[in-house]
C-alpha cells in the first residue's frame, strides 16, 4: 500500500513537471525576466538562462563591454521574431 502512494506521488510530480515545461517553452524571454539582479544590464551568467541568447552573445554585445543593455537585447528580440 505504501508503494502505491509513492508511485502516485511520483506520477503526479512527473505530470506537473511536464505541464510546467510545456508552458515555459512558449514563453519568450524578456529583458526584465532575465535581468535577475535588476541592475539594468544582462551579464553572461544571466544570459545563460536562454540558450539562444547565450549563443548570440558576441554578436549582440556591440560595445564589447561584457554586458547587454536593453537596446542590445532588442536586436536579439528582432532576430527571434524574424525566425
Amino acid at each position: 500500500m505504501k508503494n502505491k502512494w509513492i508511485l502516485i506521488a511520483c506520477a503526479g510530480t512527473l505530470f506537473s513537471s511536464i505541464a510546467l515545461a510545456e508552458d515555459m517553452g512558449g514563453e519568450q524571454p524578456t529583458f526584465a525576466n532575465l535581468d535577475t539582479d535588476r541592475n539594468g544590464t544582462l551579464s553572461v551568467e544571466e544570459a545563460a538562462a536562454n540558450q539562444q541568447l547565450a549563443q548570440e552573445w558576441r554578436n549582440l554585445d556591440t560595445n564589447s563591454d561584457g554586458l547587454l543593455e536593453e537596446a542590445e537585447f532588442s536586436r536579439f528580440k528582432m532576430m527571434e521574431e524574424s525566425e
